[in-house]
């Protein structure tokens, strides 16, 4: 006998509920004729504008409707579902059947998409949303995705470490291999270049002036004459650098030096083609030869000097896939000549 009353006073909001949608703003409810105060009578904020009595979502609850959701900050019985992210750092909550924005407190700056609510700076790692703390947010606390937990970037060795379409590139901000998404209509790794933002990978390597990326090994360099510092000698990990077969394979201002492989770097010494040389480093032609400076070629036409010939008595085999079998060095005319 006792939940006769209860359920006499939820009949009566149900039917006022009814009286105020049919009869609209001026409809009377317990003698009122202030729609305001007929809102009130069943725990909802006035808004003449808002759609009464809505069950939008379903859930069994009638109260004003934003967005799909049934929403009602003056009502206990209805849970408070309506709040969301309007940016990283603003939510975004249901009041009087609208979507009202508020900015995030200095004290929890960052809007947590997963409850729509503001935390703590790095409670909202996880969310999906990049935000002014983090470096990425895939929306998983997984390492081993690029993004680790803490939502930073993970270092990389490859770019077969990457998602997909990402590459393993330097970072020069603060020296950190990174993967990162591809510069737009830049270089593919090999490709000259002058500046980072001519490569696709962000990374220029101003020692070959290529196009480069992190690897460990040949094949995550791709091309022919492609290949793997990493392999020369055997380190963790290294870039890819481009094989050249004479001078002009190298961009301006470069040489085609040897070390196990050919490789374009920026000429340092002042000694040029012929001239006398202890050590690599003092020929503007890169390579020091039984104490001369020198050029690599394939042919007599990599040897710019007169009296000079491509030496291919004693050839370098070429590495598998190189359009050439081998390569030699430029000599004097009088180390003599291979007639054959």
């Amino acid at each position: 006998m006792r939940m006769r009353p209860v359920v006499a006073v939820l009949a009566a909001l149900v039917l006022s509920c009814s009286e105020s949608h049919e009869g609209g703003p001026g409809a009377t409810v317990d003698g009122a004729t202030d729609a305001g105060r007929a809102d009130a009578a069943v725990g909802r904020d006035a808004n003449p504008d808002a759609t009464r009595c809505e069950d939008a979502d379903g859930d069994g609850h009638l109260a004003f409707g934003c967005g799909g959701h049934d929403c009602d900050d003056s009502n206990p019985m209805i849970g408070d579902s309506s709040r969301r992210c309007a940016s990283p750092s603003s939510v975004s909550v249901c009041s009087r059947g609208e979507w009202q924005d508020e900015e995030c407190g200095e004290d929890t700056p960052d809007c947590d998409a997963r409850h729509g609510a503001c935390v703590e700076t790095g409670s909202a790692c996880g969310d999906g949303v990049v935000h002014p703390a983090e470096e990425c947010d895939d929306g998983n606390l997984v390492v081993g995705d690029g993004c680790a937990h803490g939502c930073v970037l993970e270092a990389c060795r490859a770019s077969s470490e990457c998602p997909a379409g990402e590459l393993c590139s330097y970072r020069a901000s603060d020296g950190r291999i990174l993967c990162r998404a591809p510069i737009a209509a830049a270089r593919d790794t090999g490709a000259r270049c002058l500046e980072d933002d001519d490569c696709a990978s962000g990374w220029c390597d101003h020692d070959q002036g290529r196009c480069t990326e992190s690897c460990v090994a040949n094949a995550d360099c791709g091309g022919a004459l492609s290949w793997c510092t990493a392999e020369v000698p055997t380190v963790d990990t290294g870039v890819c650098a481009v094989s050249c077969l004479g001078e002009a394979d190298c961009p301006d201002g470069f040489r085609c030096a040897w070390n196990e492989r050919t490789y374009c770097t920026r000429s340092v010494g002042e000694a040029t083609l012929g001239e006398a040389c202890s050590r690599e480093s003092e020929c503007d032609g890169v390579a020091c030869i039984y104490r001369a400076c020198t050029y690599i070629c394939v042919s007599d036409e990599g040897c710019p000097l007169d009296g000079w010939h491509c030496d291919l008595t004693s050839p370098i085999a070429a590495p598998p896939g190189w359009p050439v079998d081998s390569f030699s060095f430029c000599v004097p005319d009088e180390w003599g000549r291979d007639e054959s």
